[in-house]
């Protein structure tokens, strides 16, 4: 049963807008094509202007750290402190010292969490991680540049000092967040409204499952609203036993329109489907279901490769994944493949 949570990770919160003033707010512009009044067109004036206000104060104070908030590639919108809040954040705990408190703690006493996350992202999911002389290797695998490498294995060797600095850096700038709490009073109320709802007769998470044609086993699903990450829906950790879902709080127009697709996003397929590796893949999955390690074997690539198409497909929605004890079993989305042709035909005059 899906358990909704409705205080904000506000911890998560500073990270994913200084991450935005970074790495550019496409998600507020997309979002002010769903809005809907007024009122709502006022609320992104103001999560612009909030944006900006967090950069503008972030690189005034803490501008040598930037890198920490830099997306790690052009297809993904994982940054290394991202990484480090998934790793040692309790999501569970309702206020801002309580989820810093769990940060330090869990670093503390499982330093090698954060290279655990990154390598579970780019390759087959692991119980364990490598022993330390085995990870320069799987480090160099990683699709990554040699900047971010080094990167992340000067905070693996060090996670203690990162996680502090980055709690640092989130309280000094955290009272932003405060003057702005009305915000986030719209987005909770919001959020509870769109729960209330019952999505089709049935609730939040089952809705996703069956937009998104996705289902992970678990025995809870943890689902967690966000202001930060507006228009995306991420699982930030996944266990034996349960799921933890940040949902965006404004999903709920562009789940409404889930099926138009937009000239950026025709684009961005058409450039998926022609890329040589990416398109065997496609090949494989829609003859057979296939885990990573399989699609490797096949195609003569590595897994860190396989998993690499694997995020690009997954954002294009042809790819479609669930999980079985700890293992991600990837098909070809069909229905919606056969949609996007049509709609390239049909754009085409063909």
């Amino acid at each position: 049963m899906a358990v909704y949570k409705h205080h904000f990770c506000m911890a998560d919160e500073v990270i994913s807008f200084i991450e935005k003033y970074y790495n550019a707010p496409k998600n507020f512009e997309k979002l002010r094509q769903n809005a809907k009044g007024e009122e709502e067109y006022a609320m992104i004036d103001r999560l612009l202007m909030m944006m900006k206000e967090v950069g503008e104060a972030f690189k005034e104070k803490f501008q040598e750290d930037e890198y920490l908030f830099q997306f790690l590639q052009e297809e993904d919108d994982l940054t290394l402190s991202s990484l480090l809040c998934y790793a040692y954040c309790d999501y569970k705990e309702e206020t801002l010292d309580k989820q810093l408190a769990s940060m330090r703690k869990n670093a503390k006493e499982n330093p090698k969490a954060f290279l655990d996350v990154l390598l579970s992202a780019n390759s087959e999911t692991k119980e364990q991680i490598s022993p330390d002389e085995e990870l320069l290797n799987e480090i160099d695998h990683i699709p990554y540049t040699d900047a971010v490498k080094w990167n992340v294995w000067k905070i693996h060797t060090n996670v203690e000092k990162y996680v502090e600095h980055l709690c640092e850096i989130i309280q000094e700038l955290y009272p932003l967040f405060e003057y702005n709490k009305d915000i986030y009073a719209y987005y909770g109320k919001r959020y509870e409204e769109e729960i209330a709802t019952l999505y089709e007769g049935k609730d939040l998470y089952s809705y996703l499952c069956t937009k998104f044609d996705f289902h992970i086993e678990a025995e809870g699903e943890y689902i967690y609203p966000s202001v930060g990450k507006i228009l995306s829906i991420s699982f930030i950790d996944c266990k034996p036993k349960d799921i933890i879902i940040r949902y965006g709080v404004g999903m709920v127009n562009k789940l409404i329109e889930i099926q138009q697709i937009s000239k950026e996003e025709l684009f961005f397929g058409l450039k998926v489907l022609g890329d040589t590796s990416k398109f065997e893949i496609l090949q494989l999955l829609g003859k057979e279901t296939s885990y990573g390690a399989q699609l490797a074997e096949k195609l003569h690539l590595s897994t860190p490769t396989i998993s690499y198409h694997m995020q690009a497909l997954i954002n294009a929605r042809f790819v479609i994944f669930e999980k079985k004890q700890n293992r991600l079993y990837y098909r070809m989305n069909k229905e919606y493949l056969q949609y996007f042709l049509k709609q390239v035909e049909e754009r085409l005059g063909v």
